[in-house]
């Protein structure tokens, strides 16, 4: 992961819940190889903590913004470069 992103990393855990404490949800398009993703998933585990969420919601499980709180949900979109859909 490059250095700049772990410095928003750092900057996030700072200041995510300064004027709100409402869920700031991360939305990341993942270009990486496997162990590029591991390594980024172990970063943000250290950087962002108890502050990330990382139990998967179960199907059909409908959670709110106040169970949120002070969290940080995050949704990956892997995306394989080297296999194209036709």
């Amino acid at each position: 992961m490059a250095k700049s992103a772990h410095i928003v990393l750092l900057s996030l855990q700072e200041h995510a819940f300064v004027r709100s404490e409402y869920p700031l949800i991360l939305s990341l398009e993942d270009h990486c190889s496997l162990p590029q993703q591991r390594k980024m998933a172990q970063i943000f585990q250290e950087v962002l903590g108890d502050m990330l969420v990382t139990a998967p919601v179960e199907k059909g499980e409908i959670v709110s913004s106040v169970q949120l709180c002070l969290f940080i949900p995050m949704f990956s979109l892997v995306v394989d470069k080297f296999h194209f859909l036709p």
